[in-house]
């Protein structure tokens, strides 16, 4: 199978939650999910739409659609369905509670068809699907290939995590939407790659179950000055955010910057308009310890990204650069004026200096395009959850100037 070009190296997303893996989690004889009522959950199920079915839907017209809260976004050829999550119970077999709706609409004889599938549900136990609701009954939409690497979850803190799994579509649902939009032929089949992250909400989150919102966790310094630590006398930032999340944004309109920071040219890039990708923030001092190359590199600036209409209006200010070897991350202060914007100091990536350019000139030091990566987080990824953690979330280009 063909992965997703949204995901990346599984380390990463392994990582993301803290959770055991259910050994009989999809070998579990089909019993009532469980008595206990259903908790309130954050998180996101993605659905990367590729494969046999999607293809046959596409040559015959046919368009994959959602209703609200329910997002549809696009990277290069690849769809991706957003279903936020509110609620789920988690045992050995658990379910898992979407909001908004997948839809399939196709024009006969000049005539908009629409078959919608609502009330979508995540059920893991022993023949695991995302089921729904058309022409008031349920059925399996999507029977999921779940293995066990690609499942964890556990009931205590009531954590799920499916990472990639193959999502076939249903012979009922096929028939389904066959008899609705008046196809000739569609056959059960792949398509497309299934994810899941799903928690109760971190203490003290402001983020809302069903919400599409950035439910970050407070970071964990890892860099500490010693007596050996040298002053920082001058140093840069340049951010290259991802590439897709900026096409995205650019349906409302372009990232904007204040408190100093700047926004590059805008540029051309796989076949778009020419958009802002870059931001660049003013420096703020810090220190380098040259006995263990860990350094914290301070900046000051806001850049906003903004799309009302999706409920999206997120700050990032005052980024700071923890260099520690592999476990580098870069932090900043989070805000925004939408209730489900979550405010507060976060994680905004981890990044790795080594599969950076390096460069040394005199006393300054340089690492060029550094990528950086989602972070792990309890509930959902940092930006709304629109990528797993892990994924690529842009590359970081800085230098630092050791005070002679």
């Amino acid at each position: 199978m063909t992965r997703s070009p949204f995901r990346t190296v599984t380390r990463f997303a392994a990582a993301a939650l803290s959770v055991a893996a259910v050994g009989a989690a999809t070998a579990a004889p089909a019993t009532a999910a469980t008595a206990a009522a259903p908790k309130a959950l954050v998180g996101l199920t993605t659905l990367d739409v590729q494969g046999t079915a999607s293809s046959s839907l596409t040559r015959q017209k046919v368009t994959v659609g959602v209703s609200a809260p329910a997002q549809l976004t696009k990277a290069n050829t690849t769809r991706r369905v957003l279903l936020p999550i509110s609620a789920g119970t988690v045992a050995t077999n658990s379910q898992i509670t979407q909001t908004g709706s997948l839809t399939f609409a196709r024009k006969v004889k000049g005539k908009r068809h629409v078959v919608t599938f609502s009330k979508l549900r995540l059920d893991l136990d022993a023949k695991p699907a995302l089921s729904a609701v058309v022409g008031g009954k349920r059925l399996d939409l999507l029977a999921l290939d779940l293995r066990r690497s690609e499942y964890t979850a556990t009931a205590s803190t009531s954590s799920v995590r499916i990472v990639s799994t193959r999502a076939s579509l249903t012979k009922a649902a096929a028939a389904a939407i066959a008899t609705k939009l008046a196809l000739t032929s569609l056959k059960p089949g792949l398509l497309g790659v299934l994810g899941t992250t799903a928690s109760l909400p971190a203490a003290g989150s402001t983020s809302t179950p069903g919400a599409i919102s950035p439910g970050v966790t407070a970071p964990t310094p890892v860099v500490t000055q010693t007596a050996a630590s040298l002053d920082i006398a001058a140093d840069t930032l340049t951010w290259h955010v991802r590439e897709s999340f900026v096409q995205y944004l650019a349906q409302s309109g372009p990232i904007q910057a204040s408190g100093g920071a700047t926004l590059g040219a805008p540029v051309a890039i796989g076949g778009q308009p020419p958009l802002i990708y870059d931001a660049t923030f003013v420096p703020a001092g810090g220190w380098y310890d040259p006995s263990t190359g860990k350094a914290l590199l301070k900046f000051t600036g806001t850049v906003r990204f903004s799309y009302p209409s999706h409920g999206i209006d997120i700050t990032v200010s005052d980024p700071q650069i923890q260099l520690a070897g592999t476990d580098s991350q870069v932090v900043v202060t989070y805000g925004g004026s939408s209730a489900s914007s979550y405010t507060g100091p976060g994680v905004l990536a981890t990044i790795d200096p080594t599969k950076a350019k390096q460069t040394t000139d005199g006393p300054t030091q340089t690492w060029t395009t550094t990528p950086g990566y989602v972070p792990a987080s309890s509930a959902t990824s940092v930006f709304a959850g629109f990528y797993a953690p892990g994924d690529p979330f842009g590359v970081f280009t800085f230098s630092l100037t050791r005070a002679s």
